[in-house]
């Protein structure tokens, strides 16, 4: 299981030598994850992310999503919710999605591993658009008081409804636990969309702030 988890990731980050006819770019993805728990084993969650251009240049995306989120086991999660997002570039689009996902999360040596895999309904402007994704990442503690991490990973996306690789993320960054509800993370993410004509590699830097709270409704 250990080496399979290794070629998967090595195989992401090994991608551009796939492409003989590469074009390079780069970005900047600032981003906001939350998970709220409810009673029980059900909770929420939202995210925000807004797409930069070179880090600080021209918006190429801003998404914002809700889930519902059910607990089947303690390591073991369901999930379905909506996106709506802004897409940038030459001629602003309008994407609304609906999606379902299964999140199941098991320790690997001294690592937990979470593998997510996401079923996306999608319709950018009137074009609909059925894609599955397939995520792996896997994090590590880099002290022994556990709030520092680093954490690697690959999510491999897949149009469905043409039949065709959508683009594939491989990803490594550090993570710091501020506190028990707060974390914050800085990722490098090497994006390879295919083209018709030319490939595209993306050199993306993402900073996230992920929480994690409880909502009392009393």
């Amino acid at each position: 299981m250990k080496r399979i988890l290794v070629i998967i990731i090595l195989l992401g980050f090994v991608q551009a030598a796939w492409s003989q006819n590469l074009q390079h770019g780069s970005g900047g993805w600032y981003t906001y994850v939350g998970n709220y728990r409810l009673n029980g084993d059900w909770g929420l969650h939202f995210d925000s992310q807004i797409r930069l251009k070179n880090l600080t240049g021209a918006m190429q995306q801003w998404k914002n999503r809700v889930a519902i989120n059910h607990q089947i086991r303690s390591n073991r999660t369901a999930s379905a919710g909506y996106a709506f997002a802004i897409l940038g570039g030459e001629k602003r689009r309008y994407e609304h999605r609906i999606y379902q996902q299964w999140i199941r999360r098991a320790p690997l040596g001294k690592a937990d591993v979470a593998h997510r895999l996401r079923l996306e309904e999608r319709w950018i402007d009137s074009a609909f658009q059925l894609r599955t994704r397939y995520s792996v990442r896997a994090t590590h503690k880099l002290n022994q008081k556990g709030n520092w991490y680093m954490a690697m990973g690959n999510e491999y996306h897949f149009r469905l409804s043409e039949g065709k690789t959508d683009q594939n993320r491989a990803n490594f960054g550090i993570g710091h636990k501020v506190g028990p509800k707060l974390s914050l993370e800085t990722t490098y993410i090497n994006q390879w969309i295919p083209g018709k004509t030319q490939n595209q590699m993306n050199h993306v830097v993402q900073l996230s702030v992920l929480t994690h709270l409880t909502l009392d409704w009393d």
